[in-house]
């Protein structure tokens, strides 16, 4: 199979293809992947014998290659990091992909991170474990979109603010000339 084919798969949402093409990438720092979609995510799991992947460069490298591959049906993207063995994540990161080569990172877990795909595949197919409760997100993860949308809100406030002093300011001599005016 060629590199075109790979691609092409990749770009289908073939998971074969893009664990395939990601360990391309990531042998050179011991790192293999293993991928999946579901409901518009792909979930990469990223392992390492010894260590945890590194987080920063491993999120490069996945961030950079599915954006540019422009994979079918994924608007999301969540990466996990753990070492070979561990079923447990060490740290998960997401984030949305949107046309153009524009992403976002949506949000962020470390130090045993779970919800990896194949521990919720177990959990689907009969398995034992328990389920974990659902983690909960500070403030400080708001969307991007509401950051957005809160920035321009202050920006209109301070301009209506500064436009309402300015005619409030310019109003002054009129008023002034006017009682000059009647008072004579």
């Amino acid at each position: 199979m060629t590199q075109q084919d790979l691609h092409e798969l990749a770009r289908k949402g073939d998971s074969r293809a893009i664990s395939a093409l990601l360990n391309q990438q990531l042998k050179a720092s011991g790192v293999r992947s293993k991928a999946v979609i579901k409901q518009g995510c792909l979930h990469v799991i990223l392992e390492a014998e010894g260590d945890v992947p590194d987080r920063p460069s491993c999120l490069e490298i996945v961030r950079v290659k599915v954006i540019n591959w422009e994979v079918e049906g994924v608007a999301r993207v969540r990466v996990y990091g753990r070492q070979t063995g561990n079923s447990v994540a060490a740290w998960q990161q997401e984030f949305a992909v949107a046309v153009g080569g524009y992403s976002n990172f949506l949000s962020s877990q470390s130090q045993g991170a779970t919800g990896s795909p194949e521990v919720e595949a177990s959990q689907e197919a009969g398995g034992h474990s328990k389920p974990t409760p659902p983690t909960s997100h500070s403030s400080s993860h708001l969307h991007p979109l509401w950051r957005l949308v809160f920035l321009l809100g202050m920006i209109l406030i301070a301009v209506g603010a500064y436009l309402i002093l300015e005619q409030s300011q310019s109003d002054e001599p009129e008023a002034r000339a006017e009682a000059l005016i009647i008072d004579n």
